[in-house]
């Protein structure tokens, strides 16, 4: 899928991503996906300053991902793999990170 297709189907009102290939060779840095889950996703793009309250990453590849100055309030992160990530300066105090490789 491409970023406008990724972009529309959350501004039409979906939330839930599954098997979708996010790492198209643009950024998604200031993005709102707010309340989405997403399932066996593929990432490792630029989401900084992006918003991800309530969100859930659940069987994912995060590698090389940046969260940089992100919301993650209430975030969770289960059973990604991850390396090379970038959390900083991201709100992670409530952040749910568990079984992660």
């Amino acid at each position: 899928k491409t970023k406008k297709e990724i972009l529309e189907y959350y501004q039409h009102g979906h939330r839930f991503y599954r098997n979708v290939d996010f790492d198209n060779g643009e950024s998604y840095a200031d993005s709102n996906f707010q309340d989405a889950m997403f399932e066996n996703c593929y990432f490792g793009v630029d989401f900084s300053n992006s918003n991800f309250r309530n969100a859930r990453f659940s069987g994912c590849n995060l590698k090389s991902t940046n969260f940089s100055n992100c919301d993650l309030t209430k975030t969770e992160i289960v059973n990604c793999l991850l390396e090379a990530v970038d959390f900083g300066n991201s709100d992670t105090l409530s952040l749910t990170f568990e079984n992660n490789t």
